[in-house]
């Protein structure tokens, strides 16, 4: 380290940055350098697990294959109970009980991706987009559909958390319940909701959606395209 100065920054501004010069060294430090053969078969059981819980990119990895492997199962049984989403969550909450694998290092090692979370919602305009003559022509059964669906859903939890008497913060975290999570959680934070439940009841919520949307159609005969 050199110094501390003021340095001009992106949006015009100045800030305080750390001046860093190269030694050119390139001097690997003691906990970086690569093990030996020896050193490895030396390893604990306890030790391996460790190093296998400080890999970063162990629970993103971890995501991608479990939720490949529910698509894959979708895709052979055509059943709704094989949701990827459904399946990669069973998956992933066993192994980590069964593995001791700390919670709070998966959520470290998704966290370089939960940014996408809100690109991903805006990008879903596009299939709305490619459907918007759909939307005009049935745009009163849309709306009336939504409107209903919403009012019901916001009744339902006030009604419920109110009988049930779980407080302000479990009721503002329930009532997004029905929307997209980067919405959702963003609502939640603002009215005083905890977020962890929020992105949970959201998550259920889709899932559950899903699985019973087939059924259900079948069970009350709505088979126009629409409705369903």
């Amino acid at each position: 380290v050199k110094s501390v100065e003021m340095k001009p920054h992106t949006s015009g501004t100045t800030m305080t940055s750390v001046v860093i010069e190269n030694d050119h060294l390139y001097t690997l430090h003691e906990d970086v350098k690569p093990r030996t053969k020896e050193e490895v078969e030396a390893l604990t059981p306890e030790q391996l697990m460790e190093i296998i819980r400080e890999f970063a990119l162990l629970p993103l990895i971890a995501t991608i294959l479990t939720y490949q492997l529910g698509l894959f199962l979708q895709k052979k049984t055509k059943s709704p109970l094989c949701n990827p989403l459904l399946i990669s969550i069973a998956l992933l909450i066993t192994i980590m009980v069964l593995t001791g694998y700390p919670n709070a290092n998966y959520q470290a090692g998704m966290r370089t991706i939960s940014w996408l979370v809100t690109p991903a919602t805006i990008c879903l305009a596009v299939p709305l987009y490619q459907q918007v003559h759909i939307l005009r022509k049935n745009w009163k059964a849309v709306l009336a559909g939504i409107t209903a669906g919403t009012l019901a859903s916001l009744s339902f939890i006030l009604l419920m958390c109110r009988i049930l008497e779980v407080g302000d913060v479990l009721t503002f975290s329930l009532l997004p319940k029905s929307i997209t999570t980067a919405m959702g959680t963003a609502l939640s934070a603002q009215t005083g909701g905890n977020e962890a439940i929020t992105t949970a009841a959201i998550a259920i919520t889709g899932i559950l959606g899903c699985v019973l949307c087939k059924p259900l159609c079948k069970l009350f005969r709505i088979t126009h395209p629409v409705a369903q």
